[in-house]
């Protein structure tokens, strides 16, 4: 990778209805000097080879699932060339392999990286640096202007699965409710469908929000809704993974109440100042840099960081 001075990151599109992670790193990446960002639609008509040349990439971060023999070609005669892969999605057979080829092929791989917490991560971390890289708040959602109806309402459930009968003892309590989700799979279940993309500007137009999925994982749509909402829950699909979510949660956001439960005495001024402080896109940014030593980098990322958390 050429010096601290400048570094020019290629980014795969691998952006999904409930993430916008690669779109995100590329906005804050490009929010600070020294940095260049590129985001790469895979669906884009142009060949690997010319996509390389023409951006001339320090670092390309990609998704396994959009990992090519032609991506595989180019990296093997690109020794400066970084690559880091987004595994979240993989089994570990996929993991084993991929490692195989990198260094079958000489490729300069860091680092590959999840999305889940360390306590919920099950993958092996056998013979390759496996770092937990969670998804953030996305702050750059609001530069869409999304046209959003009008109106208020106690409770916002936002969910990857069909929550209705998870939580209907829950949301009876409260009069004017909505089930909403960004799987286009549950269009016909829930009150509301949309991308995540769109989501931010729902959040505050609930009193309450209760984030639930059914991966033992926090979403970015719990960050999103901390930062643009209102007071935030994530509930998991199942009771019985309930504490180790409470426990994690507690750990990862350095906070004493208990997230998953609406019951609990919950500061939420700061609950919504340790996810600027610690876990917006702009921390991931950084936490990429800090692997690869890119120190200059991560420090002007800190600058943006301490700059959102007190503005």
């Amino acid at each position: 990778m050429r010096s601290e001075s400048h570094m020019r990151v290629l980014i795969h599109n691998y952006s999904t209805p409930q993430s916008t992670e690669p779109l995100y790193l590329t906005e804050a990446f490009n929010a600070i000097g020294g940095v260049t960002a590129n985001i790469w639609s895979p669906q884009v008509d142009a060949s690997t080879f010319d996509v390389f040349d023409s951006f001339k990439p320090d670092l390309f971060i990609t998704d396994i699932k959009f990992i090519s023999n032609d991506i595989i070609k180019y990296l093997s005669s690109s020794p400066n060339l970084q690559i880091i892969v987004n595994v979240s999605d993989a089994q570990q057979e996929h993991i084993d392999q991929a490692k195989q080829v990198f260094e079958d092929n000489n490729i300069n791989c860091p680092f590959l990286f999840f999305n889940n917490a360390n306590d919920f991560n099950k993958l092996k971390r056998k013979g390759v640096d496996l770092v937990s890289l969670m998804f953030g708040a996305d702050i750059y959602l609001g530069k869409q202007n999304i046209n959003s109806p009008e109106f208020k309402a106690d409770l916002g459930v936002f969910s990857d699965y069909d929550a209705r009968d998870r939580l209907d003892d829950v949301v009876s309590d409260y009069r004017v409710h909505h089930f909403l989700s960004s799987n286009e799979e549950l269009a016909g279940d829930v009150d509301i469908a949309m991308h995540h993309m769109h989501t931010y500007a729902l959040f505050p137009k609930y009193g309450k929000s209760i984030v639930t999925t059914k991966e033992s994982v926090i979403p970015q749509s719990f960050f999103d809704s901390v930062i643009y909402g209102n007071e935030t829950y994530i509930l998991p699909r199942y009771e019985g993974q309930r504490d180790k979510l409470s426990e994690t949660l507690k750990k990862v956001l350095n906070v004493g109440f208990d997230l998953t439960s609406l019951d609990s005495e919950i500061d939420f001024t700061l609950l919504r100042r340790r996810v600027l402080e610690s876990h917006t896109c702009l921390s991931r940014a950084k936490r990429i840099c800090e692997k690869l030593k890119q120190d200059e980098i991560a420090k002007l990322l800190q600058q943006e960081i301490e700059f959102l958390s007190w503005a």
